[in-house]
């Protein structure tokens, strides 16, 4: 008597379907999936804890994904919006006794559309904030940042020389192009000899004492401290930095630094007066007055 066992039926398990190499190739695709899903979501968490947003990290397929992924592109618009209504505040309460005038240089990097984008000076809080709506916090390919034409952007503004106090908010998360201001390696920087055009940063600081511009940078990580190190010494002082990580933090660190310019430009003109006044020398005359 002989038995036949029938061939199991394979047909139902999409990964044993047909011969062992689809299988092999099935279970590589999907080990590739995850990997890449973990990747991406390491990427996204960067973003999200600035946002303070929770997540099961543990569980997070690719539907949750795509909304994680949706929240992250949303988050430069949306600052933008908050940081825009904070300034109108600013200029509505706390500087409403000053005649301010706002400019805003956004910079990108080299190869990008639109790699920077300049308002020029204007009292107008309206045009600020349509200018500030109409951003878009794109591009990038490489880690580093074209920061000089930004710099030199803003010092080009129509600085005016009956200006009081003359202030730079840089606000950045990643240094500028060049080795000795970042520890990146050479692939993340497409210009690892620094700035492509032969500008330097002590020119640029230079060019900022000379215009009487008072410098502060806005710190998002700590990607940018050596570069702040760098042009403190260029500079001739330490350049005071203030944790805007947390934008809701923006318009009290923009208020500080205009409080701290504007009482440093009030002792220097008091000095200055006193430098320049000098004593008046007296004759004494005995003759009598006709």
């Amino acid at each position: 008597m002989f038995f036949h066992k029938p061939p199991r039926d394979i047909s139902t398990n999409p990964l044993t379907e047909g011969n062992p190499p689809t299988k092999c190739r099935l279970v590589k695709e999907e080990t590739q999936r995850k990997r890449q899903l973990k990747e991406k979501l390491k990427r996204l968490c960067c973003v999200l804890d600035d946002e303070e947003v929770e997540i099961d990290k543990e569980n997070v397929d690719e539907d949750k994904l795509m909304q994680l992924s949706n929240v992250v592109e949303n988050c430069p618009e949306r600052k933008i919006g908050d940081i825009s209504k904070q300034t109108r505040k600013s200029r509505i309460v706390d500087l409403c006794f000053l005649h301010v005038r706002l400019g805003f240089v956004a910079y990108r990097d080299f190869g990008d559309k639109s790699s920077f984008q300049v308002r020029s000076f204007n009292g107008s809080v309206v045009d600020f904030l349509c200018f500030c709506d109409n951003l878009e916090a794109t591009g990038g390919d490489d880690a580093a940042e074209d920061v000089f034409t930004g710099l030199e952007k803003a010092i080009n503004l129509d600085w005016s020389e009956d200006s009081g106090t003359k202030i730079i908010f840089h606000i950045a998360d990643r240094p500028c192009h060049g080795r000795e201001f970042h520890s990146y390696s050479r692939k993340s920087d497409n210009y690892p000899d620094g700035d492509p055009f032969g500008r330097t940063h002590t020119d640029l600081f230079r060019r900022i004492r000379l215009k009487g511009i008072q410098y502060y940078f806005g710190r998002i990580s700590n990607q940018t401290d050596i570069m702040v190190e760098k042009f403190s010494e260029a500079y001739g002082d330490t350049i005071q930095q203030f944790d805007v990580a947390q934008y809701q933090k923006m318009r009290d660190s923009v208020i500080t630094a205009v409080s701290t310019s504007i009482n440093a430009s009030i002792s220097d003109c008091t000095l200055n007066s006193c430098e320049k006044r000098k004593l008046l020398n007296f004759n004494t005359n005995l003759n009598e007055p006709d």
